[in-house]
C-alpha cells in the first residue's frame, strides 16, 4: 500500500515540475506553444491531475473495510440502511442515510457505495480546481497532502465538503 503513495508523490512532483514551467519573455510562436502545453495550467498538467484524481477515486472507492478509522463503521451503516432504510434508531444524520439508501438500491456492496461518494467528491473538488486555481497541479498536491487521507477516513465530512465547494460556485456565479 506505500508503494501507492510512493507512485502518487511521484506523480504529483511531475504535476508540480510542468506546473511550474516558464519561459523567459520572448514573443516566439513555439514557446506560446510550449506554454499551452506546460505551464501552469497547461494541457500535461490538467490531463495528469485529472488521471491523478481517478487514480486517488478508485483508491478511495475501492479500499478494504479494514483501511481508514470509520470505513468499517460506514460499511457496516450502509448494509443496516440497506436492510431496514431510514430510520431513528442510527445516530447519522436523515441525509446520510437518505444518500445510503438511495444508493443501495443501485449497489448491492459498500464498496460501490464508497466508489459513488468518492466520484462525487472528487469530481466536485476537481471542477472546482479546475475553475478557480491559478495552478492546478500546486492546487492539488496540497489537497493530496493536507486532505486526502481525511477523505479517505470520513465519508460523510467529505460529502460535506464536496456541498460547501458547491455552494461556493454557486454563491460566485
Amino acid at each position: 500500500f506505500m508503494l501507492l503513495y510512493v507512485f502518487i508523490a511521484i506523480v504529483l512532483l511531475v504535476i508540480l515540475a510542468f506546473s511550474s514551467y516558464k519561459k523567459l519573455s520572448c514573443v516566439d510562436q513555439v514557446e506560446s506553444i510550449e506554454f499551452k502545453f506546460f505551464g501552469a495550467n497547461g494541457y500535461v498538467v490538467k490531463i495528469a491531475s485529472v488521471l491523478l484524481l481517478i487514480f486517488l477515486c478508485v483508491l478511495t472507492g475501492a479500499r478494504a473495510r479494514s483501511i481508514g478509522n470509520d470505513t468499517e463503521n460506514y460499511a457496516s451503516y450502509f448494509e443496516l440502511i440497506a436492510r431496514k432504510g431510514i430510520t431513528d434508531e442510527l445516530t447519522v444524520e436523515k441525509g446520510y442515510q437518505f444518500i445510503c439508501w438511495l444508493a443501495s438500491k443501485i449497489f448491492s456492496t459498500p464498496h460501490g457505495f464508497f466508489m459513488l461518494v468518492a466520484i462525487f467528491s472528487y469530481a466536485v473538488l476537481g471542477i472546482i480546481i479546475y475553475k478557480y486555481s491559478k495552478n492546478i497541479g500546486f492546487s492539488l498536491a496540497l489537497f493530496f497532502a493536507m486532505f486526502f487521507s481525511a477523505y479517505m477516513n470520513t465519508i460523510r465530512q467529505g460529502i460535506s465538503m464536496a456541498m460547501v465547494l458547491i455552494a461556493y460556485f454557486l454563491i460566485k456565479n
